[in-house]
């Protein structure tokens, strides 16, 4: 599995066992509530447009 990445076995094991940065589950909350907004406006829009309404509110 880290052959296709190009990662190390070392690496890969690190990243496993430690959580999150905050800045990553900040960016991960973000996410999802794009996804929800996109779900809630029954998917009529793409996905960046919901995001930049977000933005002026």
């Amino acid at each position: 599995m880290c052959k296709v990445p190009q990662v190390s076995v070392s690496g890969y094991h690190h990243w496993l066992r430690h959580p999150a940065s905050r800045r990553g589950q900040k960016e991960q909350e973000l996410v999802e509530q794009l996804r929800q907004a996109h779900a809630q406006s029954k998917r009529r829009y793409g996905f960046p447009r919901p995001g930049r309404k977000s933005e002026r509110y």
